[in-house]
């Protein structure tokens, strides 16, 4: 087994918070539906393994790499999920509950778009990302905006904002658009010439984990900081790309969708199974 493995399969851990959170979702839709759909399943396998697996003890305290990983899974797969998996019921209850001028404006596909943008650039500022890793209440706020800034990018981008009612190349060019910041913060880390992260620039006098990753892993402060940028701007581009190749195949194959939309921009719009 290679040095380190074992210490890393002990960061498996159980956080009330999350915990507690996914179970009230769990039980809000089984309420809602009398059953578990699969993405509502795989939402919570991605929530457990994001925040609650060896991924997030070695994001915290000794992998910049690895923390792109986990931000990734937040923002790439747990907000897209929730869009698909939430009961439209309770989607369009919660909707009619809020008051109609945020939740226009709030869920306009420009302002979404540029809402989950800043927050995604925001917090990879060193001042911020290092604070958040010193507090964890604020890691987990910073955790909770990506994927409520994110879900409202997804809302759109899957089939219940204006977006998805114009053509198909809008609908395209609007998931490349969002691919952007990904590819600006990748290059940016990638390309550093030092570290910018306090947080990953220590040393491990200690034996243990941090040494085995530094001497023998090999892996320099600076060398993760560039694969985790390599992993921001290649992989989430990625996505965006593959996520958009995928909307254009379904729509060459059933024809332009015809949809039965709300109002623009209202956030208790029925769910689209989009990507079901």
């Amino acid at each position: 087994m290679p040095a380190g493995v074992d210490l890393v399969a002990r960061g498996w851990h159980a956080d009330p918070s999350v915990v507690g959170a996914l179970a009230l979702l769990l039980a809000v839709c089984w309420a809602c539906t009398r059953r578990l759909d699969p993405p509502l399943l795989l939402l919570a396998i991605l929530t457990v393994l994001a925040l609650e697996s060896p991924i997030d003890l070695l994001s915290d305290r000794y992998l910049f790499s690895v923390h792109m990983l986990q931000h990734l899974i937040l923002i790439l797969a747990i907000a897209p999920l929730l869009v698909v998996a939430l009961p439209p019921g309770l989607v369009a209850e919660v909707g009619r509950r809020l008051p109609n001028a945020p939740a226009r404006f709030l869920s306009h596909p420009a302002i979404a778009l540029g809402i989950a943008s800043f927050t995604l650039l925001v917090w990879h500022l060193p001042s911020l990302y290092d604070a958040a890793l010193r507090s964890e209440a604020l890691h987990a706020f910073e955790h909770a905006t990506f994927v409520a800034t994110s879900y409202l990018f997804w809302w759109n981008a899957l089939g219940q904002g204006r977006v998805w009612r114009a053509s198909i190349l809008p609908r395209m060019a609007y998931l490349f658009l969002a691919g952007l910041p990904c590819a600006l913060l990748g290059a940016i880390l990638t390309f550093a010439a030092r570290p910018l992260y306090a947080s990953y620039v220590r040393d491990f006098p200690e034996l243990g984990l941090g040494q085995i990753i530094r001497l023998q892993w090999g892996l320099s402060a600076l060398t993760d900081q560039q694969l985790g940028g390599l992993l921001m701007w290649i992989g989430g581009g990625l996505c965006y790309v593959v996520m958009a190749g995928v909307m254009f195949l379904r729509w060459a194959r059933a024809g332009e969708p015809s949809v039965d939309a709300p109002p623009p921009g209202r956030v208790g719009a029925p769910a689209v199974d989009a990507f079901r």
